[in-house]
């Protein structure tokens, strides 16, 4: 398996994807983290599922859930096995996960991702990651701000991330073999997120797991700032507070960055709110991969301080 030693040194991010062929993916993406047990988000997190066929369905190509052991043509039906079967698992007090995503290959990464964990375990949170293409918003990227709210809309959130993000193959196993082109472009691409495939869930109770374009705080986290008065007069104009039932939506400029080192691109706005949700931030994270390892991780994770 071709595996790189860096990202081409030159060149926009359209070269970089070209480089990482059906590796990586470019999406708009976002993640949200919840509380156990699960049996208190797992409606939510259905109706969220819902929106995300409604806005997307016809661009999915496969489906797997963890009862399943084969990738399955995603068809209508089968894209809707979790309405019967999280009721279930819930019962039954099993982990149950789910994926609908694009590729002409299941193997493929694909920008199109819908991802779910629903945790029984009194330590893990439930989460799920709804992606979409970047291009789909680059000229109207208010309405992705649209999007992750309402997602948001039925479930008390913990904490949770949205933005670009670099999405990857879904298929166990396949993200390892893929490091190769995932660190050095996450190295380069600082407001492009990485996911490490839920490992947050596991480290991030607590605290939350960073910042990006978009940055979703419960208002546990809120009052251990000081409140959203006190976490307001620590951010410059340029950033918006959104109020939500459950907390905050910090929103770091009109659109999200790329943050491209090479080009010095600093996204300062991204270190300010980083720099306001320190206290809160977690200390250490779970690896984010194999040989993305704990030096790399906590670069990446530190990587706007």
């Amino acid at each position: 398996m071709k595996q790189p030693l860096e990202v081409p040194p030159i060149g926009d991010v359209k070269r970089l994807l070209k480089w990482a062929g059906t590796k990586l993916s470019l999406s708009l993406a976002t993640t949200l983290y919840f509380k156990p047990p699960p049996d208190k988000c797992a409606d939510g997190i259905l109706k969220a599922y819902q929106r995300y066929l409604e806005l997307c369905e016809p661009q999915l190509t496969w489906f797997a859930d963890e009862t399943g052991k084969k990738y399955r043509e995603a068809r209508p039906d089968v894209l809707r096995i979790p309405f019967d079967r999280v009721q279930q698992a819930l019962d039954s007090k099993k982990l149950y996960s789910w994926g609908a995503f694009a590729g002409k290959h299941h193997r493929h990464a694909a920008p199109y991702q819908f991802k779910a964990i629903l945790n029984p375990d009194e330590w893990g949170l439930s989460w799920f990651r709804a992606a979409f293409s970047a291009e789909t918003f680059r000229d109207d990227p208010a309405t992705f701000v649209r999007i992750v709210k309402d997602l948001s809309s039925d479930n008390s959130v913990l904490h949770g991330l949205g933005g670009l993000s670099f999405s990857e193959s879904m298929v166990n196993g396949a993200a390892q073999e893929n490091e190769g082109y995932l660190i050095p472009a996450a190295m380069r691409f600082a407001g492009v997120e990485v996911e490490g495939d839920g490992m947050s869930a596991h480290c991030c109770h607590d605290a939350t797991k960073g910042v990006n374009w978009l940055t979703l705080i419960s208002d546990p986290f809120v009052k251990r700032l000081g409140g959203e008065k006190t976490l307001r007069a620590q951010l410059s104009e340029a950033i918006e507070i959104h109020r939500l039932p459950w907390g905050l939506m910090i929103q770091a400029g009109p659109r999200p960055e790329l943050g491209d080192v090479n080009a010095g691109e600093r996204l300062l706005l991204y270190r300010e709110v980083s720099n306001a949700l320190r206290p809160v931030r977690v200390a250490v994270h779970w690896n984010l991969g194999v040989e993305f390892e704990e030096k790399r991780t906590r670069q990446w994770i530190g990587r706007f301080d």
